[in-house]
């Protein structure tokens, strides 16, 4: 039976003038984020690339200028949401404050179970996956599809 987690997605726009400042306070916050009860995964990572203006099937592009703000997201997983409950009232009491003199505008967060009930690490132990080979791109549909 796959277990679904709870999730959460957040969007940091932060000043250029606070990068440095910013990504030294990732490695604060994940270190004491990983100690939470109840949490299975947490990544960050800053937006340096975009497909817009890219033939789809080429490599994107690497953003060339700042404009406003570095957007960086976190995600963040749990096995339940009164574990993330818990671990989201930590992570205000410590961070918010000294965060928010960093970004544009307060962070975003977004919430929810998980679709897909296992992880790529469950998939490897129990051989359960397709192997990446058998998707290709659909061109006339725009999306990805499954080759038989």
């Amino acid at each position: 039976i796959m277990k679904k987690t709870f999730m959460e997605m957040k969007l940091f726009q932060v000043k250029p003038d606070k990068l440095e400042q910013f990504e030294a306070k990732i490695e604060e916050m994940t270190a004491n984020q990983f100690k939470c009860e109840g949490c299975i995964s947490l990544k960050y990572f800053k937006r340096f690339y975009t497909i817009d203006g890219v033939e789809l099937g080429e490599s994107p592009r690497e953003l060339t200028k700042v404009v406003k703000c570095v957007k960086y997201y976190s995600y963040w997983e749990f096995d339940t949401k009164e574990n993330y409950g818990k671990a989201i009232k930590i992570f205000f009491d410590n961070y918010n404050k000294d965060l928010q003199k960093l970004l544009i505008s307060p962070f975003d967060i977004n919430l929810g179970y998980s679709v897909l009930g296992n992880t790529y690490d469950d998939r490897i132990q129990t051989k359960s996956f397709r192997s990446v080979s058998s998707l290709q791109y659909n061109s006339d549909r725009n999306r990805i599809a499954e080759t038989q």
